[in-house]
């Protein structure tokens, strides 16, 4: 019987939008004006030398209403819109969705001079400068969704003209289960030998499907040091497949009949993040290793309220 609290997942990973920085001067807030910060309300704005940006969002009832308005230095304004309703059966299945449509969106209404990648990193520089900002009190989960969505948003648009190919966004399994914000899978950079030593450190006998993991990290590692976990998560699963489940998932919260019974892991077995009903979203090797540690529940790290399996 897998334990009834899950501990803290260690999180090896480098995100593409970084908060580190342990030698902060004065610069660090430039161009940064926070309007708004309350339990139901946040804006703020950003000035770069690509032009200026502006974030309002929005907690009315159920719904988290969000803006990213951008006016660039070309003269060329456009805005993004999202809007999140709390209250829809399994709403978080169907947030990639919306994520994919605003990025075809604006991607059409954006002309060729444009340069997504300098919209970017006035986006990111915003994001960091904000997390250091001593002002940022709010913290708010449902506001800060906003946030991590317009990143998903002009990164999916970014990808998509980058490789010449339609909008595209396989949610993050993370999000669905609490234990991340938003990410499309492509974007989310796994550090590859920071992985490998935390397998290898941890002395952990792995079977047939974990060696898979490992092998692909190892030979992975040989040749770039970070990889998108789309790619890792494909070992295990194809794509394919995964959106499958989401799409099933979707289907069995408005009530309508499925065609298939998926055979999956459960939510409540040995390596799967989280304790739920129904299928795992989110198994990784370290929620694994945390488990089979725990089982007795006799390490300090298990934490007070965990029960020893039978």
């Amino acid at each position: 019987m897998k334990l009834k609290i899950f501990a803290s997942i260690i999180l090896i990973t480098i995100i593409s939008i970084g908060c580190s920085n342990n030698n902060l001067e004065v610069e660090t807030y430039k161009g940064l004006n926070i309007l708004i910060d309350t339990s139901t309300k946040f804006e703020a704005e950003y000035s770069s030398v690509y032009g200026s940006m502006n974030l309002e969002t929005t907690y009315v009832g159920e719904e988290m209403i969000s803006y990213l308005r951008f006016n660039l230095k070309s003269g060329k304004k456009f805005q993004i819109k999202n809007i999140i309703d709390t209250n829809e059966p399994s709403y978080k299945y169907l947030v990639h969705r919306e994520v994919i449509y605003e990025a075809q969106l604006i991607k059409n209404q954006l002309t060729s001079d444009e340069n997504i990648p300098e919209i970017l990193s006035m986006f990111k520089d915003f994001f960091l400068k904000l997390k250091l900002n001593e002002n940022y009190q709010s913290h708010q989960i449902e506001l800060e969704q906003g946030i991590y969505i317009h990143n998903a948003i002009l990164n999916t648009i970014n990808r998509s003209i980058q490789q010449e190919v339609t909008a595209d966004c396989t949610p993050h399994p993370g999000y669905f289960v609490e234990k991340t914000q938003f990410w499309c899978q492509e974007d989310y950079i796994i550090d590859t030998k920071k992985f490998l030593n935390k397998i290898i450190q941890s002395g952990y006998q792995m079977n047939v499907s974990e060696r898979k993991i490992f092998d692909y990290l190892l030979k992975t590692s040989e040749e770039e040091r970070f990889v998108t976990i789309d790619k890792l998560l494909n070992v295990i699963e194809t794509k394919d497949d995964f959106m499958l489940r989401v799409d099933s998932e979707i289907l069995k919260a408005s009530g309508q009949p499925l065609d298939t019974i998926t055979d999956c892991m459960q939510g409540s077995d040995l390596g799967c993040c989280g304790n739920y009903s129904g299928c795992c979203w989110y198994w990784t090797i370290l929620c694994l290793l945390h488990d089979v540690e725990c089982l007795q529940c006799d390490i300090w790290h298990c934490g007070p309220a965990c029960v020893p399996s039978n």
